[in-house]
């Protein structure tokens, strides 16, 4: 029987957004091996990506999982209808704790790629930055997704802290109309990296420009992270434009306090 994502036994996840394309990476060849990359790594599953760019199952679960080295191999030079210079990323991690959610998302393009630790489901992180699905005793039978992470139209946000590997939660922003400047609404990031509701629900986006603000000086200083009182970036602003209104508009975020990417997410 398929295990569900959101399972509680799922322990490591893949998702695959192909931004030359801005969709996801529907089809792309994925390889699961137990091992680092330089020895003779044990396959332990080979899968094909859906149209959601993910795995219909997690790669791995609690009774499969175990701590050590693993390795993820995407087959790029099979994807790309054009040449790559890279035509496999290979991704090497550590599963520390075989009761956490791994989740590892691939940014790809013909020309490059990013990757990073992505935040599991419904599933809060512990104070050293772990990922963990709490007491065993307490789970449910299925986590369920939070309110920002469903289908449907409207403007949703996931920020995920990579210089702490956890959701930047805590951090504040403002959503704004790009045309007069006025603000549609604050916001404050959970411990998911997600804000609680989406930003603009289902049936309330405009054909318009948004921008969103977002006060990562402040993020960072009340961690305590060392950025001083003049942080290089004080407010990242996202500006994005809304064509059709009848889609999900789905914007990522990674952050630290000397760089960020953002990209469209699914």
């Amino acid at each position: 029987m398929s295990m569900d994502l959101y399972a509680r036994q799922a322990i490591l996840t893949t998702h695959a957004l192909d931004l030359s394309r801005g969709c996801p990476g529907a089809g792309l060849g994925v390889t699961l091996r137990e091992g680092d990359a330089r020895t003779r790594a044990t396959p332990l599953a080979s899968v094909t990506l859906n149209a959601q760019g993910r795995c219909a199952a997690p790669l791995l679960s609690s009774a499969s999982a175990r701590a050590g080295s693993y390795v993820l191999d995407f087959d790029l030079a099979a994807y790309f209808d054009v040449p790559s210079i890279f035509p496999c990323v290979r991704v090497c991690f550590r599963l520390a704790e075989p009761l956490a959610h791994y989740h590892v998302p691939l940014i790809v393009a013909p020309g490059g790629y990013s990757c990073y630790r992505g935040a599991p489901p419904s599933r809060s992180p512990r104070e050293s930055g772990a990922w963990r699905v709490g007491d065993p005793a307490s789970w449910p039978d299925v986590m369920q997704p939070s309110q920002g992470t469903g289908g449907g139209a409207g403007l949703s946000l996931h920020i995920i802290d990579i210089a702490r590997g956890v959701g930047a939660c805590g951090l504040q922003g403002t959503l704004l109309r790009d045309a007069d400047c006025s603000a549609e609404s604050g916001f404050a990031v959970n411990a998911e990296g997600r804000t609680d509701r989406w930003l603009i629900p289902d049936g309330c986006l405009a054909a318009t420009d948004y921008v969103l603000e977002f006060q990562v000086g402040d993020y960072y200083r009340q961690l305590g992270f060392g950025v001083g009182d003049h942080p290089f970036f004080d407010t990242v602003p996202v500006r994005l434009r809304v064509q059709d209104i009848a889609a999900h508009h789905h914007v990522v975020l990674l952050l630290s306090p000397w760089g960020y990417s953002c990209y469209r997410g699914s």
